[in-house]
């Protein structure tokens, strides 16, 4: 099986894990929901012809471990066991307590490398700085806000009231936000999804967002340098340490909490697949939509070695 192939292969993948668990949209069963969207995604990968070991897998911290998670979790093996060595970094079911609200940014994301294309991460919080192509090299997460947002403005030809900072709705982001707000800038909170504010600062997205910051999860963080990397865009993190589990985590992976990882630091491959279906809507991808007699998925396929960035519009039958 050619890389082509097995590429659009990782949209299968995501195509069946999202439609598997749409159907508990906002029914408030976040651990039902997530079952399907891994045993889907599970049967799915191991029909592909790989040999992959899960470095970045199902979050149990935030989801109960079950017969159906723990398949995905971080360090199992997918694929039909045959075929090219990869590592892959993956979410079923991004956002699946949004899901189980009937809120926003829940999608089915896989990624791929070569053995050792993407960087290991512990799965802690990182301070994360994301844009599309025209930021790239640009703006660092060791600027002051003000220049950091002043730079962007400048860049993307607006006045510094017209940019648009996406950033997680947490207490730990207050600090920032109250920052922001007092310096002028347009500023869109998320609920959960900064995987889907990362994306969604790339040129073809949904929304207008110029930058994403603030903390959330390193694995959410690994697959948006991925996405971000396959389509031109920049990816910035840095690690935080909030208890002593996170620096137990943080040391055993020889992390520099000191450090701000690039993107090519997180995935230093060349030769990167990233694979994505909207469930509900996001900001880069439309969510699945039912019609009388089949239903319509929009997925996203980068792959960094050629640059292409496809977009997927599927009819299922139903």
């Amino acid at each position: 099986m050619n890389r082509t192939t097995i590429s659009l292969g990782l949209v299968r993948v995501t195509e069946a894990a999202a439609l598997s668990c749409v159907k508990w949209y906002g029914r408030a069963n976040p651990l039902e929901a997530t079952n399907a969207a891994c045993n889907s995604m599970k049967i799915r990968l191991d029909l592909l012809d790989l040999k992959g070991k899960i470095i970045a897998g199902v979050d149990t911290r935030r989801i109960d471990q079950t017969e159906f998670t723990k398949p995905l979790m971080t360090g199992q093996s997918v694929g039909w066991d045959k075929g090219r060595e990869v590592d892959v970094a993956l979410n079923p079911l991004e956002c699946a307590f949004n899901l189980s609200k009937g809120k926003l940014n829940s999608v089915s994301v896989v990624c791929t490398s070569p053995p050792g294309g993407m960087m290991k991460v512990p799965n802690v919080y990182m301070d994360k700085l994301a844009v599309g192509p025209a930021l790239k090299g640009k703006v660092s997460l060791d600027q002051p806000i003000e220049e950091m947002l002043s730079r962007v403005a400048e860049v993307m030809g607006k006045e510094i009231e017209e940019v648009v900072v996406c950033i997680l709705d947490r207490e730990r982001n207050m600090p920032l936000i109250e920052k922001i707000r007092k310096f002028g800038p347009q500023i869109r909170l998320f609920s959960d999804g900064d995987l889907a504010g990362g994306m969604g600062t790339h040129p073809w997205s949904n929304e207008d967002i110029d930058i994403a910051l603030g903390t959330g999860k390193s694995y959410q963080g690994l697959m948006a340098a991925v996405g971000l990397k396959c389509v031109g865009g920049d990816f910035q993190g840095k690690f935080l340490i909030f208890n002593d589990d996170d620096k137990q985590e943080i040391d055993a992976f020889g992390i520099d909490k000191d450090k701000i990882y690039t993107m090519n630091d997180l995935a230093p491959a060349s030769d990167l697949n990233f694979a994505a279906t909207g469930i509900s809507n996001s900001p880069f991808l439309k969510g699945i939509r039912f019609y009388r007699q089949y239903a319509k998925t929009r997925s996203i396929l980068a792959r960094s070695s050629s640059g292409t960035v496809r977009y997927i519009d599927t009819y299922h039958k139903l």
